[in-house]
């Protein structure tokens, strides 16, 4: 079954893969030819030969691509090899990423200071700190700014610290619910970040 796939592929590369060099060299001949019989017709080249241009040139190709049909189709399993390995590590360091963020927003969510606290809560801010570097890695500037802002949200008398951490986890919140349609960055290393999620040390409130 093996065998007779190889051969199928190796027929279709011959016959219907793209026109290349030798299909040009063998139409420029019969051009030459032709121009040739043109200028000097005492040498009746296309009445001699005419008739069997076509049939050489077809052969010529033909040859040609049989021999160059292994070749070409061991360069498009390559290629597609390099795409399926591509493929399957941008997804996997897009679960990784992903994943991160998930950790980052649980280690927010236990840092909840009480609703009405007056007072700085040293853990939120290093938290806070730690995950816009993280979002500026991982999307860049843009994304990690947005992480930022309170624009659009409405905080319901909450203290001021208690506020900012709980605009910070909904950014953060509505990141992780758009980052399928997000481009990651290509400096991003996901081990960096996971080893400092399991060394930085944050007080809790």
């Amino acid at each position: 079954m093996q065998a007779r796939h190889y051969y199928w592929r190796w027929f279709k590369k011959v016959v219907w893969s793209a026109p290349t060099a030798i299909d040009l060299w063998t139409g420029a001949v019969g051009a030459v030819f032709g121009v040739i019989d043109h200028y000097w017709p005492t040498a009746h080249l296309m009445e001699a030969l005419g008739w069997q241009i076509a049939i050489w040139a077809f052969g010529a190709v033909l040859v040609v691509r049989l021999f160059m049909a292994p070749f070409l189709m061991a360069q498009d399993d390559a290629e597609k090899i390099t795409k399926l390995e591509a493929e399957k590590g941008n997804k996997e360091l897009r679960n990784r990423a992903k994943g991160l963020l998930g950790r980052y927003f649980a280690k927010g969510h236990a840092l909840y200071p009480p609703h009405s606290s007056a007072s700085p809560n040293p853990g939120a801010e290093a938290w806070m700190d730690d995950t816009q570097a993280l979002i500026n890695e991982m999307f860049g500037v843009g994304e990690s700014s947005l992480f930022l802002s309170n624009a659009g949200y409405t905080f319901l008398g909450g203290g001021k610290h208690y506020n900012r951490l709980d605009g910070r986890l909904r950014r953060l919140s509505s990141l992780i619910e758009r980052f399928e349609h997000l481009s990651l960055a290509v400096s991003f290393n996901p081990e960096k970040w996971e080893t400092r999620l399991v060394e930085r040390k944050i007080p809790q409130p």
